[in-house]
């Protein structure tokens, strides 16, 4: 006989009783399910919910779709049940929910990722307050409100406690410093009065007047504070700000809508909102469909702005509230995102610093590998760091805390297997080095060498390194494992001029995938090397070789040709270094002589990866 499920729900004085009636062969069984409920719907008494201590940044560093897919439904799962949101806003806000509502059908209509205003079973609740709950159009976003909206939110928590999770966001930004002071100080308030609560500051929608107007000056005032007192920031402007592939559009003077000033005049003219919009032009390059059919997007209709935007602030506010569920993103994979000289000097000091102090890295490599140290990270220490013993000092150096130690040994995965595997244990069972606690092997040339089990069973660079990490990494078999674990740091290949379909392109994927899956750390050596400052050009797909040249041209070449006079020459060129406004560095590494911009990306995410394993999360600052 069948199992048959019958649900019955009552409602009876403000209580929700829910009877599952099972029955079975067996019998029957009756399980009661009882909720309080207020008349929106919400149960009462959300968990409390606290923000990362070192506070939480989400910009458009996290507001990719592989960003948003890399949260593992158990998480999605765990936001559902941990966090409850009161979200104020008006329209342009809106583009957040907007965006929510298209992603359960965008990835494959399972209700894994539907909200609802009252709190329902498998929903995320998010509760949006409008006209009919008593919050006019004028009271519910901080627009000409920033010196009531502290009372508003008051009154709504005093009588709703069961969300745990306030947002406001702007109609258009206060453009004043009594305004923008108001908003920090009642927010700072509001969080000191209910402490197991988050509250979410925001920036506020672009308006095309670009890095010197009066939006960006305060959007930054907002940004700074948050950075300094380790607050939770949605970066509403920021992820507007950029295409999915990270080019950059304010100082094209970007507006809500996405239209940018394509025909260069300083300025949004009539031309430039009919020709030019980063949003558009991104779509018609791009799929739009079913995820799981390879769609890269889907149509969403947010108010003011373009569908793509509206992705995007839906995958940054999932990505928010897995966070403060609790997700912390074990995986690092750090790739030409992360090797950008913005997301350099965005790294806070205290997680360089930590690094110098914490890590002791041991780095195989030959010539190619050289190209993260001697080729890159040498000369960046002059042009950004202050000189050799500056900001980003590195060397064989143990017990400086000034100084990161990197230990540099010449050998590389070219080597037969067991070779490089039998290298690093003898290395690491040696007393001397027990306080190595990172382990790094670039490749020389991987054409034609076993990195998976397609290639051999057993004999193969996936199945090796990950016997490394069961030996030597946390809980590992080794005794030094249960006081000095080892971190492994995967590395993808250089390219050989062959695309992605060729052997070194596949095994390189192979290797992100792995990562991906299992919660591995990452430098994307290939990725690194396939991107120009800006460009969301893929180059590895035009058959480009190490030293960056493609079917075409030498993009680091023609990079360098457009930027020729903002940049260092050599160690003692101050007046071009970073500080004085210069844009890269000569570095001459190894294969790519006149790709220095390659190197200065490779020390970049150096730099990058060394925080990241020291603590750093990657998004706050």
């Amino acid at each position: 006989m069948k199992n048959e499920v019958i649900f019955i729900k009552k409602q009876v004085v403000g209580l929700t009783i829910i009877s599952m009636v099972i029955i079975a062969g067996s019998g029957i069984g009756i399980y009661l399910y009882i909720m309080s409920e207020f008349q929106d719907g919400s149960v009462q008494d959300a968990p409390p919910l606290t923000a990362p201590q070192g506070g939480l940044i989400i910009n458009h560093n996290n507001s990719h779709l592989e960003d948003f897919t890399s949260i593992p439904i158990e998480w999605i799962n765990e936001t559902k049940e941990k966090v409850h949101i009161a979200y104020f806003h008006t329209s342009h806000g809106s583009q957040l929910t907007t965006g929510m509502s298209g992603l359960d059908a965008f990835m494959g209509n399972n209700d894994t990722y539907d909200f609802s205003e009252t709190e329902t079973i498998g929903n995320l609740h998010l509760f949006e307050p409008d006209d009919d709950d008593g919050y006019p159009y004028e009271n519910r976003d901080l627009t000409g409100y920033t010196n009531q909206f502290d009372d508003t939110t008051r009154e709504f928590l005093d009588s709703n406690s069961s969300y745990n999770l306030i947002m406001w966001s702007w109609c258009a930004l206060d453009k004043s410093n009594s305004s923008i002071n108001e908003y920090l100080a009642n927010m700072n308030q509001l969080e000191s009065e209910y402490p197991n609560k988050v509250f979410v500051y925001m920036t506020g929608h672009l308006e095309g007047t670009g890095e010197e107007g009066d939006l960006h000056y305060y959007n930054e005032k907002i940004r700074e504070y948050c950075i300094e007192n380790n607050k939770t920031l949605y970066d509403f402007a920021d992820i507007e700000s950029y295409t999915p592939n990270d080019t950059y559009y304010l100082d094209q003077y970007a507006t809500d809508n996405c239209t940018y000033d394509g025909n260069g005049n300083g300025t949004i003219d009539n031309e430039d909102r009919i020709k030019y919009n980063w949003a558009v032009e991104w779509q018609n390059n791009h799929t739009e469909g079913n995820y799981y059919e390879v769609g890269e997007w889907y149509d969403c209709n947010p108010a003011h702005t373009q569908a793509v935007n509206g992705n995007m602030k839906a995958f940054g506010a999932w990505y928010l509230f897995a966070k403060l569920a609790g997700w912390n993103r074990s995986e690092i994979i750090v790739d030409h995102t992360d090797a950008r000289l913005d997301q350099l000097v965005s790294i806070p000091d205290q997680w360089i610093n930590t690094a110098k102090k914490d890590l002791q890295i041991v780095y195989w490599h030959t010539s190619h590998g050289s190209q993260l140290t001697n080729g890159g990270m040498d000369e960046m220490r002059y042009f950004i760091g202050g000189g050799v013993n500056g900001k980003y000092a590195y060397g064989n150096v143990e017990g400086d805390d000034n100084v990161l130690d990197l230990h540099e040994l010449t050998d590389d995965l070219s080597e037969d297997a067991g070779d490089w595997v039998d290298v690093t244990r003898t290395y690491l069972d040696n007393p001397a080095n027990l306080e190595v606690n990172v382990v790094m092997w670039s490749w020389c040339n991987m054409d034609g060498h076993n990195v998976y089990s397609g290639d051999h069973p057993t004999d193969n660079y996936i199945t090796w390194m990950e016997t490394l990490i069961s030996e030597y990494g946390e809980g590992g078999s080794k005794p030094r494992a249960a006081t000095n674990p080892v971190k492994f740091v995967f590395m993808t290949a250089h390219a050989i001029g062959t695309g992605h379909d060729g052997y070194v392109g596949v095994r390189n994927e192979i290797i992100r995938q792995h990562c991906r899956d299992n919660n591995r750390i990452l430098y994307d050596f290939a990725d690194i090397e396939s991107y120009r400052p800006g460009d969301p050009t893929d180059y590895w797909a035009l058959n480009m070789y190490d030293d960056c040249s493609y079917d075409g041209g030498n993009w680091a070449e023609e990079w360098q040709s457009a930027h020729s006079s903002t940049h260092m020459t050599d160690t003692g060129d101050d007046a071009h270094n970073y500080t004085n406004g210069g844009e890269w560095f000569e570095c001459n590494p190894a294969h790519a002589d006149n790709a220095d911009v390659m190197g200065n990306l490779k020390a970049y995410g150096a730099w990058h990866l060394f925080a990241r394993l020291a603590g750093w999360d990657g998004t706050s600052a």
